[in-house]
């Protein structure tokens, strides 16, 4: 069987992918994956170490352990100019002391019991571990204005910047512009802008704040001085699940509360490509806690290190005004990936360019980590461009159950069930995407009116049909606007 309106499932399939992100939420920053970059990185090291020199920064708020010492908290309140106020955030508003992980001192652990017990296993806290408090003053909120407030930083949504849909930074402006933006009013259901970039992808001045950062020696993966991030936002901004290389993540000012699970058991209740993570707190999160499927979670304060084992889902929602910096294992680095990882990351280089080896290695991984959604989806799909309709629909079934809030994948199950000839079940899977209410704009509408179009057809509704194909051709038009990158002055 084949579609009325848009020939077969694996043309429909091979369009779909050159619209979808083909790379793994490690590798959805632009050009990360460099070894080398050149002049910049030279440029950026050299220039923070005369920032520490010009500062005189070897001695602000630090002590000779790295924990945090008391005048840093007196440093919080008179001088970061961060607010930390995040009234009526439900995400934000529950004690510090809920927390599943453990927290360790940075005198009271072991390279040794690291390895055998956290490393790639497990997350792990260490309480006031930073060696790098001292650095505080060159991202105070004064500061980062008078001498960076004119450069020009990529901003995203918190609810897409990370998972590659289609509006990962859909917004430049001079770093002035978004900390005016942070001091507007908290309102819950905004999709909070977030700075979180990687240091090639900003100004060489910008980048140079980053290059001097000293790894914890427990975590110290041989990461480049271009490789750290940066991450500023408000209440409720954060990072919705996602998953990569072994990370670790330090925050100068604020509070962040994580949220973890286990590489082969996705975020109970699923997780939206669409929504930033404060929502799924407000939505799923009561259900899980009733069910009894709660995730590793705790907060992070200042001064404190948060390490991210590899493959781990894991999420973040900001309380008051934050800023961290973190870095993280490039999942094809060989010498810091385990093979799971190395698996996966290797299959999503190769969707689009050899999807035969994709394939193979999707499968691979799969065997040993059964339950990841997204490898389910990519898999699923890729066997439906082969034609290999049941299988499709088999593993894409399989995703919907492991992630029930992935539209793409209830999309791909609605093709595959048309493929079998079941074009009333395709509407169900159809109207399942549509609950999940994509964003305006979003590219999943553009193939929920295709798939819509093409049921109606077959069925004989003519008009029917021929609304779906106007809705299509409107939400394309609105896709190409939501895909615009703004600059705001």
């Amino acid at each position: 069987m084949t579609f009325v309106s848009f020939a077969t499932f694996s043309i429909i399939l091979s369009t779909l992918a050159a619209s979808l992100p083909a790379e793994s939420p490690a590798d959805v920053f632009a050009d990360e994956s460099s070894t080398t970059c050149g002049h910049t990185c030279i440029q950026a090291a050299d220039f923070g170490s005369q920032l520490d020199q010009e500062h005189n920064l070897s001695v602000v708020g630090a002590s000779t352990t790295g924990h945090v010492s008391p005048s840093v908290d007196a440093f919080d309140a008179l001088q970061s100019g961060w607010q930390s106020s995040y009234a009526g955030s439900v995400a934000c508003e529950v004690p510090d002391s809920v927390c599943t992980i453990d927290r360790r001192s940075a005198d009271n652990i072991t390279q040794a019991e690291f390895e055998r017990v956290y490393k790639n296993k497990r997350p792990l806290i260490i309480v006031g571990g930073s060696r790098n408090m001292h650095r505080r003053p060159l991202f105070t909120r004064q500061h980062l204005l008078k001498h960076y407030g004119d450069l020009v930083f990529p901003v995203g949504t918190s609810a897409t910047l990370y998972n590659g849909k289609g509006q990962k930074r859909a917004f430049r402006m001079a770093l002035s512009t978004y900390l005016r933006m942070l001091e507007q009013p908290y309102r819950q259901d905004d999709d909070q802008l977030y700075l979180f970039e990687w240091a090639p992808n900003l100004a060489d001045e910008a980048a140079a704040l980053l290059g001097p950062f000293d790894a914890l020696p427990l975590f110290d993966f041989g990461h480049r001085p271009h490789e750290r991030i940066i991450a500023i936002g408000k209440t409720d901004a954060g990072i919705p699940y996602h998953f990569h290389g072994q990370a670790w993540n330090e925050l100068l000012f604020g509070r962040k509360r994580w949220f973890l699970y286990p590489a082969n058991s996705p975020p109970a209740g699923g997780y939206s490509d669409y929504r930033g993570q404060d929502s799924w707190v407000r939505d799923n999160y009561p259900k899980i806690k009733e069910a009894g499927h709660m995730p590793h979670e705790c907060f992070q304060l200042p001064g404190d290190v948060f390490y991210v084992p590899e493959g781990w889902y894991h999420a973040t929602v900001n309380c008051g005004q934050t800023v961290a910096v973190a870095s993280q294992v490039q999942s094809n680095d060989q010498l810091q990936s385990t093979s799971d990882m190395q698996l996966f990351s290797s299959a999503m280089e190769l969707l689009g360019k050899d999807e035969e080896r994709a394939v193979e290695l999707l499968e691979s991984y799969l065997e040993r980590v059964p339950n990841n959604d997204l490898a389910l989806f990519h898999l699923g799909r890729m066997y439906g461009a082969m034609k290999l309709y049941d299988e499709a629909r088999d593993m894409l079934r399989r995703a919907t159950r492991a992630n029930p809030m992935r539209v793409d994948a209830w999309v791909y199950l609605a093709i595959a069930s048309l493929e079998l000839g079941k074009p009333n079940i395709a509407m169900q899977h159809i109207e399942k995407a549509i609950e999940l209410k994509p964003p305006k704009g979003a590219e999943s509408w553009s193939f929920i009116y295709r798939v819509q179009e093409a049921i109606f057809r077959l069925r004989g509704q003519a008009e029917l049909a021929r609304q779906a194909a106007d809705n299509h051709q409107r939400s394309r038009r609105d896709t190409e606007v939501y895909r615009q990158v703004q600059t705001i002055d």
